[in-house]
């Protein structure tokens, strides 16, 4: 993170979280990542939209992730000047 992590924070949605007891909570999973880490990390805060809370979003075909929503969510919820949206697909490096 660099110098970023003074002025930004990472804000991580768990969207429609699975009821079933078997994965790791995101919170839990950051957590864990966070304290292994050798270098200074932003804050880190985990929001979660609920499956009560997905079932109120207009979703004709049913799906159970709303990417667009659930960037929604962060946005509005974002304290920095800029915003940077990413997926657990995007690549990054230093360069």
């Amino acid at each position: 993170m660099n110098s970023l992590a003074d002025a930004s924070e990472i804000l991580l949605v768990e969207y429609n979280p699975s009821p079933l007891g078997n994965f790791w909570k995101l919170s839990d999973a950051v957590q864990h990542l966070v304290i292994s880490a050798p270098h200074r990390a932003p804050p880190i805060r985990v929001l979660t939209v609920t499956e009560a809370q997905h079932a109120k979003f207009h979703n004709p075909h049913g799906y159970d992730l709303l990417e667009l929503h659930g960037k929604n969510v962060a946005a509005r919820r974002a304290r920095g000047e800029f915003i940077l949206f990413t997926n657990p697909d995007d690549v990054w490096s230093e360069g």
